[in-house]
């Protein structure tokens, strides 16, 4: 049976072999498939943003406004390239205060690049981290008044 943790096989002499279920697997995925997988940068994009939402002390990805794409000075806030088979990412955030910005910055590479590779299997060359400004809790009342 499959499932069996060691199973006796006999080998291409006639002999019995011991072949047990982790060897089978890792023969089955290194095995070459027809076809292709393609995943989308825009994949690539969605992950690296979730991921740095989710570190402790961003407290925001800045979205271009309107006027900025009206003015053609808008810009994403994940970019991701693919160089090479290698993913390069660049992140622009906002930081919540009290906080150390290099720490935090660090954080969110290691995310970004633990969440990459484990969802796509890409190696990750760089992930630049842009800490655009840190948000203050009296600024956002200031700025939801406005």
């Amino acid at each position: 049976m499959f499932f069996q943790s060691c199973e006796k096989m006999r080998g291409s002499q006639g002999e019995e072999v011991d072949m047990n279920v982790q060897d089978r697997v890792e023969d089955y995925e290194s095995h070459e498939l027809p076809g292709k997988v393609t995943v989308d940068p825009s994949v690539l994009e969605t992950i690296a943003l979730l991921t740095a939402r989710s570190v402790e002390g961003v407290v925001a990805i800045p979205q271009s406004t309107d006027t900025e794409r009206f003015l053609g000075l808008a810009r994403q806030a994940v970019e991701v390239q693919v160089e090479d088979k290698q993913v390069t990412v660049e992140v622009h955030l906002l930081a919540a205060p009290g906080i150390s910005l290099l720490q935090l910055g660090r954080q969110v590479q290691r995310a970004v690049t633990r969440a990459i590779e484990k969802m796509i299997g890409m190696p990750v060359a760089a992930v630049n981290v842009y800490i655009e400004d840190v948000i203050y809790p009296e600024a956002e009342a200031v700025l939801a008044e406005t």
